[in-house]
C-alpha cells in the first residue's frame, strides 16, 4: 500500500481517534501494565562498577534475563539523545519472548543531527557514530574514550553479569577473547540509538536490527541521506525492521526524508505495512508505519518516542497497536 493512500484514508477518522485515545489512555495503560507485569525486576548496574576507567555517563545499565524459555539471543537497546535506561513495555515484552535484554547507558548528550546535519563532510554522520561506538575523536565536542564507547561498555557489562549472575546465560554473548558475540545479538535503538544500531550492523553481522523513530541521518547540506547509509552492510538486509510514525519530524527530518534513507539502505524492497488497520496483516513487511492518534498529537517528542514507551496508540477499532507490532518485530523469522 502506498503511504500517501494510507495517510489519506486516515484523515477522516483523526478527530474520533483523538477522543478515543484521550478517554481510553488510562484504561489501556492500566490493562497493559497488568497484562505484561514481569515476574522479576531488571538488574541495575552502574557502568563504573564494570570498568573503573568509566567516569562519565554513569547512570545504571538495566538488564533482564528471559521470563520464559531462552531463545539464546540478546537484545541490546540503545536510547536516543539524553536518554537513560528505564523500564519499558517493549523491553519487558522482549524478555517475555525469551530474550536476554540490556538497556545500555552510553555517551548520548549530543544529537547526531546537531553535530552533522549541516556539515560539509558527507560522511560526518558515520564518523560521529563510529566515535561513539568504538571510541574516537570526531570533534572537540565528541571525543569518546575507548572505555566510554558502546562496544567497550557492552563487553564489560556482559563480563560483569556473567561473573555476578553465573548460570544465567550471559557468557553466551561473549566470544572467547571477551568481545561481544554479535551474531547472537539483536540491536535495537530509538532515535540516535537507532542510527547507532544501523552502524553496528554495518560493521558487524548481528542477529536482528530494529529501528524506532530512526534512522534520521539526513544531510541538509547535501539534501540527501548521509554517506555510508546504504545496503553495504555485514548484516543481511532481511534482518532489518523499522516502526515509525508518519508525523514524526523530530530533528527536522520528516517522513519523506526518512523514506529516502530507507530506500538507500534497501529496506523498502521488503514491503510496507499499515499498523493502524483493524486487523493488521504485516505480510512479512519490514517497514511498519502508523498515523495513529496519541493522547497529545501536538507534542513532537511523544510522537517521536511512542513506539518504545507507549502502548496506547490506537487503531481504527480502538485497540492499542504497539504490542502486536513489538511481537512481530522481535519474532518474525529472518535469514
Amino acid at each position: 500500500m502506498k503511504l500517501a493512500a494510507i495517510k489519506d484514508q486516515k484523515t477522516a477518522r483523526r478527530s474520533i481517534l483523538a477522543l478515543m485515545a484521550a478517554c481510553l489512555l488510562i484504561c489501556f495503560s492500566a490493562k497493559s501494565t497488568k497484562a505484561q507485569s514481569p515476574p522479576t525486576n531488571p538488574t541495575s548496574t552502574t557502568p563504573s562498577a564494570t570498568d573503573s576507567a568509566i567516569r562519565t555517563f554513569d547512570d545504571a545499565h538495566l538488564s533482564w534475563t528471559p521470563y520464559t524459555t531462552p531463545r539464546h539471543e540478546l537484545l541490546l537497546f540503545l536510547p536516543g539523545t539524553a536518554g537513560k535506561p528505564h523500564r519499558t513495555q517493549f523491553l519487558e515484552t522482549a524478555a517475555s519472548l525469551g530474550y536476554h535484554v540490556i538497556f545500555l547507558m552510553y555517551p548520548d548528550d549530543i544529537a547526531a543531527q546537531q553535530a552533522c546535519a549541516n556539515s560539509d563532510d558527507p560522511n560526518a554522520y558515520m564518523q560521529f557514530r563510529l566515535a561513539i561506538i568504538e571510541g574516537g575523536n570526531y570533534s572537540d565536542r565528541t571525543n569518546i574514550s575507548r572505555a566510554d564507547s558502546i562496544d567497550s561498555r557492552l563487553r564489560h557489562l556482559l563480563r560483569y553479569l556473567d561473573s555476578h549472575q553465573p548460570g544465567q546465560g550471559w557468557s553466551t554473548f561473549l566470544e572467547a577473547d571477551g568481545a561481544p558475540k554479535w551474531s547472537s545479538i539483536a540491536v535495537a535503538g530509538q532515535s540516535q540509538g537507532g542510527g547507532h544500531a544501523y552502524v553496528i550492523s554495518k560493521i558487524h553481522p548481528v542477529a536482528r536490527v530494529i529501528f524506532f523513530g530512526s534512522p534520521k541521518d539526513y544531510s541538509f547540506r547535501f539534501r540527501a541521506p548521509a554517506g555510508g547509509f546504504d545496503s553495504n552492510t555485514k548484516t543481511p538486509l532481511s534482518r532489518y525492521f523499522a516502526f515509525n510514525h508518519i508525523e514524526d519530524r523530530q530533528g527536522g527530518c520528516n517522513h519523506e526524508q526518512q523514506m529516502e534513507i530507507f530506500k538507500k539502505i534497501g529496506l523498502t524492497t521488503y514491503g510496507i505495512a499499515d499498523a493502524d488497520h483493524p486487523t493488521p496483516a504485516y505480510n512479512r513487511a519490514h517497514l511498519i508505519f502508523t498515523d495513529g492518534q496519541l493522547a497529545d498529537m501536538s507534542q513532537m517528542p511523544q510522537i517521536h518516542n511512542f513506539a518504545v514507551n507507549n502502548a496506547t496508540v490506537l487503531s481504527s477499532s480502538g485497540k492499542p497497536i504497539c504490542p502486536p507490532v513489538w511481537n512481530y518485530l522481535l519474532t518474525e523469522p529472518v535469514k
